[in-house]
């Protein structure tokens, strides 16, 4: 939320300025891996708000290995975790240099 309200706000936020978004993806990656199935829908659905128009943190969350977890997300029984592992990935693949 506050990461959202951030967003919201860019007079808060200095011009382009990304780092706050960039320090809490590698946390929410961690979730995703490991954190149980209810944490990882929540962490998926914080990645899809922080993806959104966000070039740094979808480069970074491609070069952390998001096409992996996605596809083992995918791979289980959870709809919640399946539909917000789909949206993240619409999110990732809107640039073409994502998608090879």
């Amino acid at each position: 939320r506050i990461f959202m309200e951030m967003r919201a706000h860019p007079e808060t936020k200095s011009n382009g300025d990304t780092s706050a978004d960039l320090i809490v993806v590698p946390a929410m990656l961690s979730l995703l891996k490991s954190g149980g199935v209810f944490l990882a829908i929540y962490a998926s659905a914080a990645l899809v708000n922080l993806s959104s128009g966000n070039q740094a943190v979808k480069m970074v969350l491609m070069a952390e290995g998001m096409a992996k977890t996605a596809v083992r997300n995918m791979q289980g029984k959870d709809d919640d975790l399946s539909y917000y592992t789909l949206m993240l990935l619409v999110n990732l693949t809107k640039e073409p240099h994502n998608r090879s």
